[in-house]
């Protein structure tokens, strides 16, 4: 996978892993509450084995949340927002809107968005 692939996975799941890291705490929960009844053998080791990987994903998501924002801070207001719009919220007509919020060319807004994207890889493998 290469240096942009990865960062723009990154940033296209950072909203999913915020949710998911919102949601871990009530899935923990669901786990427990059915953990603790009443079941079988079988039913418990199962549970447990969903609280292992529920646990696994959220720290892969938290570490992704992390690595995402930590490179992101690098970047400046304007990058950011390019990002946010492209890759994060999928903005719906989000190159229009800023080159109206910016004063600019569409097709300046898509160059800038490439070079923040370059920009967010560059701070993720640590070249900034």
């Amino acid at each position: 996978m290469t240096n942009l692939t990865y960062a723009k996975q990154l940033l296209e799941n950072y909203a999913l892993n915020k949710a998911a890291q919102e949601n871990f705490r009530w899935e923990m929960e669901m786990i427990n509450s059915r953990l603790y009844a009443s079941v079988s053998e079988k039913t418990m080791v199962d549970m447990i084995e969903a609280k292992d990987r529920l646990a696994t994903r959220t720290d892969k998501a938290v570490r992704e949340i992390m690595q995402t924002e930590s490179a992101l801070s690098t970047l400046t207001p304007y990058q950011r927002e390019l990002l946010n719009a492209f890759y994060i919220t999928h903005a719906h007509s989000g190159a229009e809107t800023l080159a109206g919020r910016y004063s600019l060319e569409r097709s300046t807004v898509y160059r800038d968005k490439n070079k923040a994207l370059k920009c967010f890889a560059c701070a993720l493998s640590g070249a900034v």
